[in-house]
């Protein structure tokens, strides 16, 4: 899967959900994550922090 195109230095936002829509797709993994556990460890990774707003489970 190749990246959204860019012609000069803005990319569409529809040209970006389409992209993330179909690299999604073809790895069979949802657009969208919820997982608190998981979105714990993305923001760890990008070195910031979540707030928890709900037991974790």
């Amino acid at each position: 899967m190749t990246k959204p195109s860019t012609g000069n230095t803005e990319t569409s936002e529809a040209a970006v959900a389409n992209w993330v829509r179909s690299t999604c797709a073809a790895q069979g993994i949802p657009e969208r994550i919820s997982d608190p556990r998981v979105l714990r460890e993305v923001a760890a990774l990008l070195g910031t922090s979540v707030r928890r707003s709900s037991p974790s489970p």
